[in-house]
């Protein structure tokens, strides 16, 4: 047999097996996570071996963009009539953006140049129609060079220049050309006549014009941007751009100032940080940094991601979002960017001016602001911070300022006319979506679930082995065999010892076998409601066990059962049988009730009786009471009687200021009894 000492040994090294467990899970829950982040944060840096450069020179994701047109369908009512210009859009036309980062180089202050030559194909089967579809648009090179004309405050060249337009080139405010010309370009000859004429001509840049003319085939400048390498949280940060940190578009240096990454990765998430964090980013579309708030929570293919989009507020006027004042002075929702589109009145917002001032939307038929479709939104996973959706909308607009010396522009109040909105977007697929998940966080379930585990069967463990400690050391004690047999004090047992007798009171009882005890249970209330008392007993001084008690206790009451007698006398049957009659007295209650009849009385009297006139009902029980009519009638005689039965608070007859229970023998039960009266009350009428 096992010794108790290797017994005690056993349950010692239970205990602390279970505790380092339980220990170990919760650690794990807690500090498993972060300990497992950094592992990851460890392996984002960019360098010269890196396992991610392959997969950041050459996006394994595709890129599309996608470009809506808006198509002005009353350019006559606009031009002669001076008609809010109605529009539709066209599209999209969608391309596959084809990216490679070339001339990578590592340079020493742990910063990454490169440059990235984009290309683009159209994907017919993603479009809405060809791109070789006719589009009337806003004619955007007239307008640029009645701008440039105009910024020189020389009336006689501007006047050259409107007669130029108007005489010889009979162009119009609205021209038609294809879909592939509006985005990619055309020659266009007014401005190789334009670009002849001095002062003017060396404002024009080319004699071609496409809203991303020069953009296909070509790189968007030199980057350099930081490795994390020493810093985590500068991952992808743009350093400089064509060597400078600052622009030269705007008013201030701040507004100068290029911050952010490129859109493309950013640092890993602060989870606890997401509600305050900015995310900012820095693009050559709109000529300046931008940022992105949080949105919510959300998930790509079953990876969790954080969403962030662009606020209204970075494009909101300088007198709701003072940080905005070097961007110019135009109303909220719109950016001025001619300074570096070559002086082209070029405006950009949210597509359908979303956000937008209403005054803007307001000179524009046909447009539908839709939050969820126009906004610029991110997906991106915390752990890598890099992004799994990504939604990029923008809307290039034209500024038209009233002209009464053009006759295009005559009639025409100046406003802002939306020409094309683009979205340019990726999104991982799901042999991206499955890879990430084994490499990355495959890991982080496997720990998570792992410590959930090791605390469960920890937690399990140590309260398996106290449980059995704890019975072991019950059964050690002395055993409680038989007490308080035949209601006699449990002093009067030799077998139980000293230790026993503690734990036991006068209430305690023993049972001989193959015998039936009953135990009488006695309530006294004291106030009407439902009464709900648990009653624990214990056997053998180890096994616990309750007794529900359930006691709804109310006032005396007696049912009658009808409260309404009609006495008849009828022919051939005596007057002492034929007025009779019987209403029965019912006791639905768990105690005795006594009752009493009492007659009310009118100015006539009364002439009936009923026996039994008091009395007592046990529980559940039923009493019949035999109602008579004595008046002296001849013949045919009708009588009614109403009962009324009246339940009132017990009446407690105490004769004496003392209750004297006098001499009680020991072991003896003594009682005083007190009770009360139902009142039943009856009268009649003829």
């Amino acid at each position: 047999m096992v010794s108790s000492t290797c017994i005690s040994c056993l349950f010692a090294t239970g205990i602390f097996v279970s505790l380092i467990l339980a220990i170990a899970g919760v650690f794990g829950i807690i500090f498993g996570p972060k300990v497992i982040q950094n592992q990851v944060v460890k392996q984002l840096p960019l360098s010269a071996d890196s396992d991610k450069l392959d997969s950041w020179i050459n996006q394994p994701v595709p890129t599309y963009i996608q470009f809506w047109l808006w198509e002005c369908v009353n350019p006559d009512d606009v031009v002669q009539q001076g008609r809010k210009p109605m529009v539709v859009q066209r599209g999209p036309f969608t391309y596959i953006e084809n990216k490679t980062k070339t001339d990578v180089f590592f340079n020493p202050n742990l910063t990454v140049s490169f440059r990235q030559p984009t290309s683009y194909t159209f994907v017919r089967h993603m479009s809405a129609d060809d791109d070789s579809l006719p589009v009337v648009m806003i004619n955007t090179p007239i307008i640029t060079i009645l701008n440039i004309a105009r910024n020189l405050s020389k009336p006689t060249i501007y006047e050259d220049i409107v007669n130029l337009i108007a005489k010889v080139f009979n162009e119009t405010l609205f021209v038609k050309r294809t879909a592939n010309e509006w985005i990619w370009g055309y020659e266009e000859p007014l401005f190789k006549a334009v670009k002849k004429i001095p002062i003017v001509g060396p404002l024009i840049p080319d004699d071609h014009f496409g809203y991303f003319y020069g953009r296909n085939a070509t790189d968007g400048g030199l980057y350099t941007v930081f490795t994390g390498e020493n810093d985590i949280n500068r991952l992808n940060y743009i350093n400089k751009w064509n060597g400078g940190s600052y622009l030269t578009y705007w008013n201030s240096t701040q507004s100068n100032q290029i911050n952010g990454t490129d859109g493309s990765w950013f640092p890993p998430l602060s989870t606890n940080k997401l509600q305050s964090e900015r995310l900012y980013v820095f693009s050559t579309d709109v000529c300046r940094s931008i940022y992105l708030t949080f949105d919510g929570h959300s998930s790509v293919l079953n990876i969790p991601t954080e969403t962030f989009s662009i606020p209204a507020e970075v494009l909101n006027n300088a007198t709701l979002n003072p940080e905005n004042a070097g961007f110019g002075n135009l109303d909220s929702g719109v950016l001025n960017v001619s300074t570096c589109q070559q002086g082209a009145p070029i405006i950009l917002s949210f597509p359908h001016f979303l956000y937008a001032a209403e005054h803007y939307q307001a000179h524009i038929d046909g447009l539908a602001p839709d939050a969820d479709a126009h906004r610029t939104v991110l997906q991106i996973e915390p752990h890598t911070g890099f992004v799994f959706n990504a939604q990029e909308r923008i809307q290039i607009n034209v500024y038209i300022e009233h002209d009464p010396l053009f006759d295009g522009l005559k009639n025409v109040p100046t406003l802002i006319m939306p020409a094309v909105w683009i979205n340019e977007s990726t999104v991982i697929d799901q042999k991206t979506a499955d890879d990430f998940k084994s490499e990355v966080l495959r890991i982080f379930t496997i720990i998570r679930w792992l410590s959930i585990g090791l605390a469960i069967f920890g937690t399990i463990a140590l309260f398996t082995v106290l449980l059995f400690l704890t019975k072991r050391q019950r059964q050690q004690k002395p055993r409680l065999l038989y007490a308080g047999l035949n209601n006699e004090p449990v002093s009067k047992h030799d077998e139980v010892d000293s230790a026993a007798l503690k734990m036991i009171s006068q209430l305690s009882q023993a049972i001989s076998g193959k015998s039936h005890v009953q135990f009488p249970i006695i309530f006294e209330p004291t106030q009407i409601g439902l009464y709900q008392l648990s009653l624990l007993y214990i056997i053998n001084n180890f096994y616990q066990h309750y007794v529900k008690v359930i006691i709804d206790v109310c006032l005396p009451t007696i049912q009658l059962s009808t409260d309404k007698l009609l006495i008849r006398s009828l022919p051939h049957i005596l007057a002492e049988d034929s007025f009779r009659k019987v209403v029965h007295l019912y006791n639905p209650l768990n105690a005795p009730a006594k009752f009493r009849w009492i007659p009310i009385i009118g100015s006539k009297g009364t002439t009936f009786s009923i026996h039994p006139a008091t009395g007592a009902i046990e529980p559940y029980q039923t009493v019949d009471n035999e109602i008579t009519d004595s008046s002296p009638c001849v013949g045919e005689h009708e009588q009614e009687i109403y009962m009324t039965g009246e339940v009132i608070e017990p009446n407690l007859n105490i004769p004496e200021s003392e209750i004297n229970y006098g001499d009680v023998s020991i072991l003896m039960k003594a009682s005083k009894q007190f009770h009360s009266d139902n009142k039943i009350s009856y009268f009649f009428t003829n």
